[in-house]
């Protein structure tokens, strides 16, 4: 179904691999809360829906974005030729502006979960897909060079392949954490308890922060590091660094496993043994153990002996149990 033919209360717009280089009229539209325009040749797109709550135009040429409604939770706008973002609305939870051209991140909202802004220093996507005489292919090279404050809810940041030279203060609840190939990156802030996923690597770190207490997998490798690592946490299944020209690979996961299977074959052998000489020990229980002490217990002797320390019959039988 076409554009012009759509019902003007639809919520869902799919125009994805259309080759559109000209977004079409949705103003009648109202109602629309989804829009998918990604790998197209777009450079604009038009006035969008109030009501708007996912928008994905990924992989265009595009420019610039228009105002964004603020109902939007959902943006994705990775590889453009985008060189700044319009204020971002205050429910946003997901944003992917990687492979652009953006030199500044404008404030992040709090509600904020997961930021991707990787890649913002030459856009070798676009650049590969537009002709030499397109009139964009000489656009001005920008660089992220830094990140705004971070919001409180943030879970995920991969800021990888920027010119970043210093990290802001990493909030409580982020789990997975990619800062590679920032190369004037010189030291990392502390890490939070909560992160689980760490990667560092192709920087000029010369030292790392301890470690968290549940951190699993931790990547920084041609840094200059000194080789000393932070202490390793229980926790870490993989980490893989370089000291000179040796690269280390930790994987305690394994290990683990390994004592997992061994706990698990050695409760098999025992349930084993125990089967197959069920009735030889049943055997030896009762000729070691339980007949002597009936017979010691039960035994004629021991019957007189209460009988004339002068245990009444009634009285006989408890006296034996005792």
């Amino acid at each position: 179904m076409s554009v012009e033919s759509s019902p003007d209360d639809i919520e869902y717009l799919n125009l994805g691999f259309q080759k559109l280089t000209i977004f079409p009229e949705i103003s009648r539209m109202t109602y629309l809360k989804k829009i998918y325009c990604s790998n197209n040749q777009l450079y604009f797109l038009p006035e969008l829906p109030y009501t708007l709550e996912i928008l994905v135009c990924c992989r265009n040429f595009l420019i610039k974005l228009p105002s964004l409604p603020p109902c939007l939770i959902k943006l994705d706008c990775g590889k453009n030729l985008l060189e700044n973002l319009p204020p971002l609305p205050n429910h946003l939870e997901y944003l992917n502006c990687s492979d652009n051209n953006i030199q500044e991140i404008p404030q992040l909202p709090l509600s904020l979960k997961h930021l991707y802004c990787s890649g913002n220093n030459y856009n070798s996507f676009v650049m590969n897909l537009l002709s030499l005489d397109s009139p964009l292919f000489n656009y001005n090279k920008m660089e992220l060079m830094e990140l705004p404050e971070l919001p409180p809810n943030l879970k995920s940041l991969v800021c990888s392949g920027n010119k970043i030279e210093k990290l802001p203060i990493l909030p409580p609840k982020i789990e997975h954490l990619d800062c590679s190939s920032n190369t004037n990156l010189k030291k990392l802030p502390p890490l939070p308890p909560s992160l689980r996923y760490l990667n560092c690597s192709n920087n000029d770190l010369t030292e790392l922060p301890p470690f968290p207490p549940n951190i699993q997998e931790v990547y920084c490798f041609q840094n200059r590091l000194s080789g000393i690592l932070p202490e390793l946490p229980l926790s870490l299944s993989i980490i893989r660094f370089d000291s000179k020209d040796n690269c280390f690979i930790y994987r305690n996961q394994f290990i683990s496993h390994i004592r997992s299977v061994h706990e698990k074959l050695k409760k098999f052998r025992f349930l084993f043994y125990c089967l197959r000489f069920k009735t030889r020990f049943r055997d030896w229980l009762w000729d070691k153990i339980r007949r002597p002490k009936i017979e010691a217990q039960y035994h004629p002797t021991r019957v007189i002996e209460l009988l004339e320390n002068g245990v009444d019959l009634e009285d006989l039988e408890v006296a034996l149990d005792s």
